[in-house]
């Protein structure tokens, strides 16, 4: 199998098919797939595996903008939980510390095939993420229609 198919199954089919669910929605005003934002310190002379650019560039897995704002989205299909070595408030500590590339008034959201631990939702109202997990996946462009409209 290709590295392509490896990822697809990996989890980048809930990427795509979030993707192809915001493609519809008409107050999204632009929209990127799987993008890579490099800070200040990023140096073009330097391979992106350099010491010296490592921690300087960011994978966003949905980036778009409505109303004005710019919507990040990340999109998880493993189960969050510590017990397989994926730590739950790490992402939620990501999708906040990313929201610096857009502002103040970024708007950030999780989804996740699976549902969420309970610490974890309580942490997301804290950062005010949207989360959208397990059967909410299936009524996704509404939610994320939701999620605009606030």
């Amino acid at each position: 199998m290709d590295r392509k198919h490896r990822d697809l199954v990996g989890g980048t089919w809930l990427e795509e098919y979030t993707y192809k669910q915001l493609k519809d929605i008409n107050s999204i005003q632009d929209i990127a797939l799987s993008c890579n934002v490099a800070s200040h310190k990023y140096r073009l002379d330097k391979n992106q595996y350099s010491d010296e650019n490592k921690g300087n560039i960011n994978e966003f897995d949905i980036l778009f903008l409505a109303k004005n704002k710019l919507h990040i989205i990340e999109c998880k299909t493993q189960i969050l939980d510590k017990s397989n070595g994926i730590k739950a408030e790490d992402i939620l500590y990501k999708l906040e510390t990313l929201k610096d590339y857009g502002g103040l008034m970024t708007k950030k959201c999780l989804i996740s095939y699976f549902p969420l631990p309970e610490a974890m939702r309580n942490r997301a109202k804290t950062y005010n993420i949207c989360l959208i997990e397990g059967t909410d996946i299936q009524r996704i462009k509404q939610k994320i229609q939701e999620w605009i409209a606030k």
